[in-house]
């Protein structure tokens, strides 16, 4: 019972799209109809909304480090630790996860690298924003929660 429902909550939030509300306030005195655009503009900065909406525009608002992608999808090479080593870069092991995540997939419409969904960077990974974003992080998911339930049945 408890597996069924965290599979379902699981699928739910992968159909799911992320919203988040930030409170800005527009005055230090708490004011109606007082707008301190200087106050505004500093908690707009400590907040990052300059940088989420510049992430945002760019298109790739899904970001990993690659120490935390390796971290989070590695169970998906447990059967091929050749993959998986930890002799090799972290990067190297993100794009052979990439990849066996692809050649698994019975439902995977083309290479996602190939079609710039997902980009593959120095230091981080980046998934496109939008259906697409949705679209990957499913692929990705499916194959670790497989990957988990087999190893905790095993």
């Amino acid at each position: 019972v408890f597996r069924g429902s965290l599979r379902a909550l699981s699928a739910t939030l992968l159909e799911t799209e992320q919203h988040f509300i930030r409170c800005i306030k527009p005055n230090i005195e708490q004011l109606p109809g007082k707008f301190n655009w200087q106050y505004i503009s500093r908690q707009l900065r400590e907040n990052g909304v300059p940088a989420v909406c510049q992430m945002m525009q760019s298109g790739y608002p899904v970001k990993f480090l690659h120490r935390n992608f390796v971290r989070r999808y590695k169970c998906i090479g447990f059967d091929t630790p050749h993959l998986i080593a930890e002799a090799l870069p972290a990067v190297e092991v993100c794009r052979n996860l990439l990849k066996l995540v692809l050649a698994r997939a019975a439902d995977a419409e083309g290479d996602w690298i190939e079609q710039k969904l997902v980009q593959v960077g120095k230091t981080k990974i980046f998934v496109r924003g939008g259906a697409d974003s949705q679209r990957v992080m499913a692929g990705l998911e499916r194959p670790r929660l497989e990957a988990r339930t087999r190893a905790g049945v095993a």
